[in-house]
């Protein structure tokens, strides 16, 4: 005899988003309509979520809010390597993670207890994320900040358009960058452990790093990526392509003059910011060279780049239909060596 249609994992599923939706949708928190006249001091971000690339975009939000109120605290709710892709802010004084599954959130006594009433302020980041207002309705600030339709929809950049308009002075343009903001120590350590892996005595004229791997769709025929070799080859005769490796260790490509990895995030980071570009699938490893402060390349497949593209400087998120090897090799000649 078979089981019920709702005691089957797939039923299971279905039934407990169609509960979700439905506690979400009775409990769902309002954007306050207010100026923001008075610094808050606690300050609360909203990402319930541990995907890398998802957390390395609250970074500009974060910036503005320490030069905004500069003795102001922040909180995170986040999941993932929270502490080390903050640990050069000052401002960020906590990383809380909140209870999975989501189901267990109304029933979190601590949690709730832990946040309830303790900020001034707080900023859902993604207002589709039903984690993330329950959380905000527990919390329950004064103002909370939360991004609509009319803002800027990209990821790292809807929050500080929202933040913005509870403001009596703009924020200043542009937004800050994503940055993990590694120390020079830093860069120089991971310039000379890139070196070491990819056997170099010295630094080439250009430094050109390609990361081929991605799942859930997003990756791109291994074709493509031989063709983009043949074309960068032509372009740049000068340039050293190298493949940065996932963190399984496994190489993708022919044709490329090293490969390295490192699997320690700031670490990974800093050998990344020696490299004078990137260009990667969509994913944290695009999210974190564009955060170290390289020229990053991201290509997309199956999500927006108007969403997800990396931000700041010359940075720029190609779609599938536009992403011609030829075209991208050409952009990158004529972008000038990173200083």
């Amino acid at each position: 005899m078979s089981a019920p249609g709702w005691w089957t994992h797939r039923g299971r599923r279905a039934w407990r988003r169609r509960l979700v939706a439905g506690l979400v949708g009775w409990l769902t928190i309002k954007p306050t309509n207010q100026t923001i006249t008075t610094a808050p001091e606690r300050v609360v971000i909203i990402r319930p979520n541990h995907r890398l690339g998802n957390i390395l975009m609250l970074t500009p939000l974060i910036a503005a809010i320490e030069q905004r109120w500069p003795k102001a605290q922040v909180d995170l709710i986040a999941g993932g390597r929270v502490e080390a892709i903050f640990q050069s802010f000052s401002a960020v004084r906590a990383c809380i993670d909140a209870p999975e599954p989501i189901l267990k959130l109304p029933f979190a006594i601590a949690f709730r207890r832990s946040v309830r009433h303790q900020y001034d302020l707080a900023v859902l980041v993604d207002p589709s994320s039903q984690s993330a207002q329950l959380i905000a309705r527990m919390i329950d600030a004064p103002t909370t900040v939360i991004p609509q339709a009319h803002h800027n929809r990209h990821m790292a950049l809807a929050p500080l358009a929202a933040l913005d308009d509870y403001l009596d002075t703009a924020l200043p343009q542009p937004f800050p960058p994503m940055s993990l903001r590694l120390s020079l120590e830093e860069k120089a350590h991971g310039k000379t452990q890139l070196m070491g892996q990819l056997r170099l005595a010295q630094a080439p004229t250009r430094l050109i790093g390609l990361y081929p791997f991605a799942n859930k769709g997003r990756d791109y025929p291994i074709e493509w990526w031989q063709s983009l070799i043949a074309a960068l080859r032509h372009a740049i005769p000068e340039a050293c392509l190298v493949e940065v490796l996932p963190a399984h260790g496994q190489a993708l490509l022919d044709g490329v003059d090293g490969a390295f990895l490192a699997l320690e995030l700031r670490e990974f980071a800093a050998q990344l910011s020696a490299l004078d570009a990137v260009i990667a699938t969509d994913g944290g490893v695009m999210h974190l060279a564009c955060a170290a402060g390289t020229l990053t390349h991201g290509l997309f497949k199956v999500t927006d780049p108007a969403v997800y593209a990396p931000y700041g400087g010359g940075n720029r998120g190609w779609a599938w239909s536009d992403a011609q090897p030829q075209v991208l090799a050409k952009t990158l000649q004529a972008t000038a060596v990173k200083a």
